[in-house]
C-alpha cells in the first residue's frame, strides 16, 4: 500500500478513493444503479480472470471492461484504494480464482495490513 501510494505520487496522482474505484468499475457515467460486475449484472465466468490460478497482463480478457474502458477491475488482482476518512486500508475487485466473489461492490472489500502484497495491484486517480 505504501509503495502504491508512492508510485501514484511520482505520477502526480494518488490512489483512487473507494467511491472513484467503484464508479469506474461500474462504468455508469450517469450515476445510475451500480452494476455488480464491470461488464454488467449477469455473471459470466469467462469474461474476467476469475477462474485461473495466476494473474495475467491487464487487457488479456477483452470482455472484462467497464463502461469507462477500465480493464480487469473484477478479478485478476485485488486493488488498493485510498483509506478515506476512517483510515481503514482495504482492497476491492477480487483476484484470480475468486469466481462470483469478484465484483464492483464495496461489500467485497478486504481489509488488509498496508504491507500485505499477494495478489494486489492498484490504480491511480487524479
Amino acid at each position: 500500500w505504501y509503495d502504491a501510494q508512492a508510485e501514484c505520487a511520482k505520477l502526480g496522482k494518488r490512489l483512487c478513493t473507494d467511491e472513484e474505484w467503484i464508479r469506474a468499475c461500474d462504468g455508469s457515467p450517469n450515476g445510475g444503479p451500480l452494476r455488480r460486475f464491470s461488464y454488467g449484472d449477469t455473471f459470466v465466468l469467462e469474461n474476467c480472470n476469475i477462474q485461473n490460478t495466476v494473474a495475467v497482463a491487464s487487457g488479456s480478457f477483452p470482455n472484462c471492461r467497464s463502461g469507462f474502458g477500465a480493464y480487469d477491475m473484477v478479478g485478476n488482482v485485488y486493488e488498493w484504494v485510498d483509506p478515506g476518512p476512517n483510515g481503514a486500508i482495504f482492497t476491492l475487485g477480487g483476484a484470480w480464482g475468486l469466481g462470483r466473489g469478484a465484483s464492483c461492490y464495496k461489500s467485497g472489500a478486504n481489509y488488509q495490513k498496508p504491507y500485505y502484497q499477494m495478489h494486489i495491484g492498484f490504480r491511480c486517480c487524479k
